[in-house]
């Protein structure tokens, strides 16, 4: 049951953020938004009572999820640096910009370049998922 109440606060979540920042588009402090918009559902939604264990585990659960894809958002919205290596796919773009130094190590260790600075399957998927949730919300990537 926690798990079903979590999932249903969270397609909540992502259906009001695509309407705010989508439609609205109200893009600053998205990241205060969504904790609003989280905590508004997480209490209409709530049928335990607050001084209870049930309620405590539901809170839990819930932040720590809502924390899990708050940094996921990041990654999106904050242009990482391997993202900005993916989608360019120029090396000397990416040391102009002085992202860090073991950035190229970190992406070859986790597969997502081979050693002849290709994008690999890997860093394919990572981009295009990247860029299909930035369409959800922002609808940038066209």
């Amino acid at each position: 049951m926690l798990l079903y109440s979590t999932l249903i606060n969270f397609v909540l979540l992502i259906f009001s953020q695509i309407i705010i920042f989508k439609i609205f588009k109200f893009k600053k402090k998205w990241h205060l938004v969504s904790t609003f918009i989280f905590i508004i559902i997480f209490f209409l939604l709530n049928n335990k009572d607050i001084k209870s264990i049930e309620f405590l585990n539901y809170l839990i659960f819930n932040s720590t999820i809502l924390i899990s894809y708050l940094i996921f958002l990041t990654l999106i919205f904050n242009e990482s640096p391997t993202l900005f290596y993916l989608e360019n796919n120029d090396l000397s773009k990416f040391k102009e910009r002085g992202f860090v130094k073991d950035r190229l190590n970190l992406m070859l260790d986790n597969n997502l370049i081979n050693k002849d600075m290709k994008i690999t399957l890997k860093g394919i998927n990572l981009l295009n998922i990247s860029n299909l949730l930035s369409n959800i919300f922002f609808k940038e990537n066209d």
